[in-house]
Order: structure tokens, then C-alpha cells, then sequence
């Protein structure tokens, strides 16, 4: 397991409390205490350890990392639909088009399954969002 990955789980356990709490948007979580302070150093790390082992993957493992990175605040938990559309529509969507660069079709179906997922959640939160057809995301 690559120390992203035991980082990662760190940081998605680290944001579910706020989640737990109501707060729906990573980005309205504020404060200096030590809970927000660890958290903070914690997201720097997996950042920090993600660049540095991003630079001795492959091209392939490279878009599986990124797809890890851009769904941390989904996985967490958070409910906000503005930030759920984003990391499907824009974040996720960066990393379909890194997959479809390389032309790998079973790295495309995982991102765009993904995005499937994100989108899903969206509809659950929000019964009246209309799904973005995935053909039609421009990559």
C-alpha cells in the first residue's frame, strides 16, 4: 500500500467528524483548534506525499491517483451539491480527459463510473438535479 493510500484513508476519517457535525462544504470548515490545525497538516502531507510519488508512476497510475485526490471530499461524506457537481463536472472530468488521452478504455469506464457515482449522490441530496450525460462533458 502506497503511503498516499494510508494518508488518504487518514484524511477522509479526518474530514467525516465535520461531516458528522452538518457541515456540508470542506471549505466551511474554519477554526484554529487542534482538530482544524491536524487536519490541515494532514491534507498537506497527502498532497506533498501524492506529488512526490506521482512523479515515478506510470501514466496509468498516475490518473488512478488523481481520481483518489479529486474524491477525498466525496468519499468523506460531504453533501454539498455545488462542491458534489464540481468534483464531477470539472475535477473529475480533467482526469477523463488525462484517461481518454492515453486511450486506455478501462481507465475512462472507471473515471466515468465515478463521475456516475458523484452524480448519483448529487440526486439523492437533490431529487430535481438533471445528471450530466458523460458523452457530452467537455474534456
Amino acid at each position: 500500500m502506497h503511503k498516499t493510500s494510508i494518508l488518504r484513508d487518514e484524511l477522509v476519517s479526518a474530514y467525516q467528524p465535520y461531516v458528522e457535525k452538518g457541515i456540508t462544504n470542506p471549505f466551511d470548515i474554519f477554526g484554529k483548534d487542534a482538530l482544524t490545525t491536524k487536519l490541515a497538516e494532514l491534507d498537506s502531507a497527502y498532497h506533498e506525499a501524492q506529488s512526490e510519488i506521482a512523479k515515478t508512476l506510470t501514466p496509468t497510475d498516475r490518473v488512478l491517483l488523481e481520481i483518489d485526490q479529486t474524491t477525498v471530499f466525496f468519499d468523506a461524506g460531504f453533501t454539498d451539491v455545488d462542491l458534489l457537481e464540481e468534483i464531477a463536472l470539472e475535477w473529475l472530468a480533467n482526469v477523463l480527459w488525462d484517461a481518454q488521452d492515453l486511450q486506455d478504455q478501462d481507465l475512462i469506464n472507471r473515471v466515468k463510473n465515478k463521475i456516475q457515482e458523484v452524480q448519483s449522490r448529487i440526486v439523492e441530496i437533490d431529487p430535481t438535479y438533471k445528471i450530466a450525460d458523460i458523452d457530452d462533458i467537455d474534456t
